[in-house]
């Protein structure tokens, strides 16, 4: 039985294979015979194109799954299987064969067109693996300063700043409670900020400091900032706005919360990062929403 072949250089996924002919063709299908082996037929211009595989010259199927393959082949050569599969050939690096028995009438083919990634729905849609992630941080920190971080959250909250902006970021702290690192703003004296302030105000006394990320870790209410530090009711678009002065273009605002915060300025600001923080069973979690301050445009 004569053929018309493609010969990969290098072993190539079925799937691949299949992603080229369902966007060159028409009417693709996958058919299962009656020796429990898997298929592919297409049409092209008016003609039904049966084709099969074959990895380490045996012809595989269902019965032996495949994964890869090293040809591409369907039987009775003729001048429309032929300038189908020119057009296939045009995805890989391979060797095409018009006819088998031929030894030596062929033609290599360089790569000239990319495969299409198929796109990923769901749960495995870029807008969810892009943007959100997920930590369990279940231990507390040794100061159990309440309403504080889980233990190594800070940390890594910079780890990750650092990740998107690729430069050492030059942190702001405001409500920082016990956190650790860079300037720290807060209204409560006995937590030792750098600058004792409310968050709502706080921008005119920094001396023309700027900083290319802002961690926020505000109460969660106003009820909550009477209650369990005495402190003023939240405004959300006022402290955020103080933020805004002292911020880069392109700096981090990091607001970490019990809720997903809104965008304080969508005009100014986009959503890069959502993290979803488990810590202790039977506690709530916490989110970390990641604003980045759009560039001016010159």
């Amino acid at each position: 039985m004569t053929t018309t072949d493609i010969q990969f250089k290098e072993k190539q996924d079925f799937e691949n294979i299949k992603s080229v002919i369902k966007k060159e063709f028409s009417n693709v299908e996958i058919h299962q015979n009656i020796s429990n082996l898997d298929y592919i037929s297409f049409d092209y211009k008016g003609q039904n194109v049966f084709c099969f595989f074959m990895k380490h010259n045996k012809i595989y199927g269902k019965g032996n799954f495949l994964t890869e393959c090293s040809s591409f082949s369907s039987d009775r050569p003729n001048d429309l299987k032929t300038e189908a599969f020119k057009i296939i050939a045009k995805y890989f690096d391979c060797r095409f064969w018009e006819n088998d028995c031929v030894e030596d009438d062929y033609i290599d083919f360089k790569k000239t067109k990319k495969i299409a990634k198929p796109k990923e729905n769901g749960y495995k849609a870029k807008t969810q693996t892009n943007k959100n992630i997920a930590w369990f941080l279940p231990r507390p920190k040794p100061d159990h300063y309440k309403g504080g971080k889980p233990l190594y959250c800070e940390e890594w909250l910079i780890d990750l700043a650092r990740d998107i902006l690729g430069v050492e970021p030059n942190l702001l702290n405001i409500f920082c409670g016990m956190n650790k690192y860079g300037f720290r703003i807060d209204i409560k004296s006995e937590v030792n900020p750098d600058l004792l302030c409310d968050a709502h105000n706080f921008a005119d006394k920094l001396e023309g400091k700027r900083f290319n990320l802002i961690i926020a870790d505000p109460p969660y209410s106003t009820e909550e900032a009477r209650d369990i530090y005495g402190t003023p009711p939240l405004k959300y678009k006022k402290w955020t706005s103080e933020c805004d002065k002292v911020l880069d273009d392109g700096g981090l605002l990091m607001v970490y919360h019990k809720y997903v915060m809104p965008n304080p300025n969508p005009e100014k600001y986009e959503v890069v990062k959502r993290v979803f923080i488990g810590n202790r069973t039977m506690h709530l979690p916490r989110v970390c929403i990641v604003f980045q301050k759009k560039s001016k445009q010159v």
